[in-house]
């Protein structure tokens, strides 16, 4: 009797297992083949808030207790009590110091040159991975080794999540223009899948675009491949991707100038989205200028860039405080807004 029960254990057993192995033939193909599909280019913008609206949540739920969010304080930022929603102390400026003393030695080289903010946020396609975990812990120093200041994802994320109106954010392009204002990430950019191979040797696939919150544009999206030939490989594969889309960034850094937004203005005084190791400095001075006008490809209809406003304002930056921003007064013009952009006033001609 018992040996019996075994034997018909036993062939249930068998049974499972075979159907979870067939299970497993019949969904990978189709699971990567939508990998493969998903193409943003392509992309409807019904079909782009499915993928990013998921990550917001609303700043109404919050106050309302449903969802457990710190919320974010620009009051204590500005008496220097710390980051939004970090009690204790700002760790993300501490994280800065500790980046620029590791890239440029704390010699000369640290806090000279203007360098923009860049930040990585990750659609809903994007699983976890533990190679890909410990591939994150090294992109912020990636992004400052190619000029560019930081924003942690979390930083992002908790902007976007105690936003009242986040319901206008559905796209990568919107979702862009808001982060370039506070916290001031001109480059973001929106990881849409990474396809790890099921086999090895295998291919890697990591697809991204590039939003410029500034001019208002999103680049055509990459997709980079990789060869790996086992496990032990992934980690290097991925820090790979996410220097060649830290390049990317850098070269369209280095082919405008400078700009940096205002985010808050109280009277005369002007609230910066840029600081001290944006490579501002006390006593420098800003041109405010008026609303940017985007420029389109007549052919296609795609904005290629946009044209700043005439100036209306100079700004002169006075302290720096919280995550990367300045305090600037206003020494010439008047109607400074939010939104509005700033650079650095150019020297006069010669003589």
């Amino acid at each position: 009797m018992g040996a019996r029960m075994k034997k018909n254990c036993c062939s249930c057993l068998s049974v499972t297992m075979l159907f979870l192995l067939l299970l497993f033939c019949w969904s990978a193909p189709r699971l990567s083949a939508a990998a493969e599909k998903f193409d943003f280019n392509n992309m409807s913008d019904a079909q782009q808030r499915m993928i990013f609206a998921p990550q917001l949540v609303s700043g109404d739920d919050i106050r309302e207790g449903k969802i457990a969010q710190r919320k974010l304080n620009i009051s204590r930022m500005m008496r220097g009590e710390g980051a939004p929603g970090a009690p204790g102390g700002d760790s993300y400026a501490k994280r800065l110091a500790i980046l620029e003393k590791r890239v440029y030695g704390g010699g000369a080289a640290a806090g000279t040159g203007l360098r923009p903010k860049a930040g990585v946020m990750f659609s809903s396609a994007v699983s976890r991975h533990p190679a890909l975990d410990m591939v994150l812990l090294r992109v912020p120093q990636l992004l400052y080794q190619a000029g560019l200041v930081p924003v942690p994802t979390e930083r992002l994320q908790s902007v976007l999540n105690n936003f009242r109106y986040r319901g206008q954010l559905r796209t990568p392009l919107q979702i862009s223009r808001f982060l370039a204002e506070y916290p001031g990430a001109r480059y973001l950019f929106f990881v849409q899948f990474i396809a790890f191979p099921r086999v090895f040797p295998g291919q890697l696939r990591f697809s991204y675009c590039l939003a410029d919150g500034v001019e208002g544009r999103v680049y055509p999206a990459a997709v980079l491949e990789r060869f790996v030939r086992g496990p032990g490989e992934l980690s290097p594969a991925l820090h790979s991707c996410f220097v060649e889309m830290a390049g990317r960034a850098a070269v369209q850094a280095r082919a405008v100038p400078w700009q940096g937004k205002v985010f808050l203005v109280q009277g005369g005084v002007a609230y910066l989205s840029a600081g001290r190791f944006s490579g501002l400095a006390p006593g420098q001075l800003l041109v405010v200028d008026g609303g940017s006008r985007p420029v389109r490809d007549p052919r296609t209809g795609m904005v290629v860039g946009s044209v700043p406003g005439p100036p209306k304002a100079q700004l002169r930056v006075q302290r720096f405080f919280g995550d990367d921003l300045a305090e600037a007064v206003i020494v010439a013009g008047a109607g400074v807004r939010i939104g509005d952009t700033v650079r650095i006033l150019p020297p006069p001609p010669p003589r």
